[in-house]
């Protein structure tokens, strides 16, 4: 069944966080989690973040643990989703819409504070020098070829040179750009690729700054409208 398949990838991770002890120092890793699940519509978009966040998350339990399909350890403990999760939750939302299912997974799986310094000081190396880029990338493919989804968005333009090597995305399919007067320069908003017939989309970081003399989050929210 179609599901053993998810599951055993989910356990190919357990396996994978116990072989490489550093990965035990996170609270939990993030794979195949829904955001949304409607059984009405096969409508499936996927979230790919860089990385979990643990803003609260010891306060509800202690780790290592899980926040996937099989296991969700906000559910197990009853008492719902920290402030910077249900966050990440509204931005999806309000991207992708209420009518389709939002599968979220992230380009590394494991959680930290951050992507920089507490990164580092966690795991011992940083973030984008991670020797687990590859093994995520196989993982995630596993989840690419089970949803079938209209669309891969990555909140986290700065990762997309490195990305589109790494997925084999080939050349950028479209770009959208807002001028950033305050600085004199262009912010990237929107690099647009293609996973094997699927837009593969990166967007400015949904936590990061949003432009005061333009509408960024429309303007990002109604180009992911063509794919939804």
């Amino acid at each position: 069944m179609k599901m053993d398949f998810i599951e055993e990838t989910i356990l190919n991770i357990r396996e994978h966080t116990m072989q490489n002890p550093e990965l035990l120092n996170a609270h939990h890793f993030t794979f195949d989690l829904k955001i949304q699940d409607h059984t009405q519509t096969t409508n499936n978009y996927i979230v790919i973040g860089l990385n979990p966040g643990e803003t609260g998350c010891y306060q509800i339990c202690e780790g290592p643990t899980e926040e996937s399909s099989l296991k969700d350890f906000f559910i197990d403990a009853g008492l719902g989703k920290t402030r910077s999760a249900t966050r990440w939750s509204d931005c999806a939302e309000y991207f992708l819409g209420t009518n389709g299912n939002i599968i979220a997974t992230n380009f590394f799986f494991w959680s930290s504070r951050n992507s920089t310094s507490e990164f580092t000081k966690k795991f011992s190396y940083q973030y984008i020098r991670n020797p687990h880029f590859d093994f995520c990338r196989d993982m995630n493919i596993r989840l690419f070829d089970y949803y079938k989804p209209n669309v891969i968005v990555a909140p986290g333009i700065s990762m997309s040179q490195l990305m589109k090597k790494k997925y084999n995305l080939g050349q950028m399919v479209n770009q959208l750009t807002n001028f950033d007067h305050s600085n004199n320069r262009n912010i990237r908003l929107i690099e647009h690729y293609d996973y094997q017939g699927i837009p593969f989309i990166f967007t400015k970081h949904w936590t990061a700054r949003w432009g005061a003399n333009t509408d960024e989050k429309a303007q990002i929210k109604e180009y992911l409208e063509d794919y939804l």
